[in-house]
């Protein structure tokens, strides 16, 4: 248990001290879907037995930070990943420079202000994020 509490304190530090400040990409305001975009998700998936779980920041200028923790037997690997997102032409783009040459880019539906379906549009591979709130980091209990 205390190695899960851990892992939770680690994966919010790291959100919150790895974020981008500035895009250098042109963040599409003008969508009426990017406002709820924004803010602080959580989602997981599963493919060949291995569990990904991730905690995502993405901020009203079109960047974001996403912690991903993946579970394999008793292999735990986390990764963090800082990149851009937008929408164009209804779908939903996102770039890490350092990670991918090119953007994942899904469909999306939104289910309400807390739920958002993603499907890829190359892949077999879809997922849905939650929305958490902004100041649950502050209230998780540091020991």
């Amino acid at each position: 248990m205390k190695s899960k509490l851990l892992l939770t304190l680690m994966l919010i530090g790291t959100i919150l001290l790895n974020y981008s400040c500035s895009a250098t990409k042109k963040f599409a305001k003008t969508n009426p879907d990017v406002s709820t975009f924004i803010g602080s998700w959580v989602g997981e998936s599963r493919t060949d037995g291995t569990l990904t779980t991730w905690l995502q920041k993405r901020f009203a200028d079109g960047t974001y930070t996403i912690l991903f923790i993946q579970i394999n037997d008793n292999e735990v690997v986390r990764n963090i990943e800082s990149g851009k997102w937008w929408i164009e032409n209804g779908k939903f783009y996102e770039i890490s420079s350092n990670v991918m040459e090119k953007p994942d880019i899904f469909e999306y539906r939104i289910v309400s202000g807390d739920l958002i379906s993603f499907k890829s549009t190359t892949v077999d591979y879809q997922f849905v994020d939650k929305r958490i709130e902004e100041n649950y980091f502050d209230k998780i209990p540091l020991y």
